[in-house]
């Protein structure tokens, strides 16, 4: 079954309740919506169409389940914007993000993090791909791994021939807190020569030289291990525009300081 749901301009803040394996959901032209998606099930493909002049955020997180698969593709119309806000922490996470933009002046932001512990498997795939002239894309995704965990996350950008005057970026970070397994892969498809496109990636540890100055400041090892993942992560948080969602993802992440 496909479900449809229909969102009028100026509304904020709508939670939408994703039930079925396959859902769509449709922002009218010159809409402007914060949308939080409620993901019930273990398996969903759902389908985002953002119309002519239409300017969207959504925002989906995903912690303490067992498994969840997400396929996400979102289609953006002439001078619209998305910006999708994605954070995970279960113990086996799968998701998959499409963004095309298909319209004149349209653009696409996605800001993840994902967070791998106790021998969670956490694999994401980030792709945004310019299919029309002066389309602007950026990719920010932060992994953080401890506990002989596995984390991979994949960044794609594609900019096809002929659409001059466009952009895709994406920056890629992973830090590993112990022996845990990441993976870090940017990726640029470029077909046209009049444009802007960047990547960049990394992974390592916490740098001891800031932990040492920290402590040099009479701070703990573990308080000032916690601050610097806190920095990492705090620009994330700052992105998540519902209260209540966003205080119980600080909960998750921090309420039993069991990092490492």
């Amino acid at each position: 079954m496909i479900k449809k749901h229909e969102l009028k301009s100026h509304i904020h803040d709508v939670v939408v309740s994703i039930n079925e394996k396959h859902e769509i959901i449709n922002f009218e032209a010159n809409a402007s919506n914060h949308v939080v998606l409620d993901v019930k099930n273990e398996n969903h493909n759902i389908e985002i169409n953002v119309l002519e002049n239409a300017h969207i955020n959504v925002l989906l997180l995903s912690f303490n389940n067992d498994k969840k698969n997400i396929d996400i593709t979102c289609n953006v119309s002439r001078y619209g914007s998305v910006h999708i806000i994605l954070g995970f922490q279960n113990k086996e996470t799968n998701i998959n993000t499409l963004v095309n933009l298909n319209g004149e002046g349209s653009s696409a932001e996605i800001n993840s993090l994902i967070i791998s512990r106790n021998d969670n498997y956490q694999v994401a795939n980030y792709k945004i791909v310019n299919n029309a002239i002066h389309t602007s894309g950026d990719i920010n995704a932060v992994g953080i791994a401890s506990g002989n965990s596995k984390l991979a996350i994949d960044g794609i950008g594609k900019i096809n021939k002929g659409m001059h005057h466009s952009h895709n970026h994406q920056i890629l970070q992973g830090i590993n807190l112990d022996n845990s397994k990441i993976k870090m892969n940017p990726y640029l498809l470029i077909d046209e020569h009049d444009v802007i496109a960047g990547h960049g990636a990394t992974i390592g540890q916490i740098d001891e030289d800031i932990l040492y100055y920290m402590m040099s400041r009479g701070l703990p090892k573990e308080t000032a291990k916690d601050l610097y993942i806190k920095g990492m992560v705090e620009p994330f948080i700052d992105q998540i525009f519902n209260k209540d969602l966003c205080k119980k993802f600080n909960y998750h992440l921090w309420g039993d300081h069991e990092w490492i």
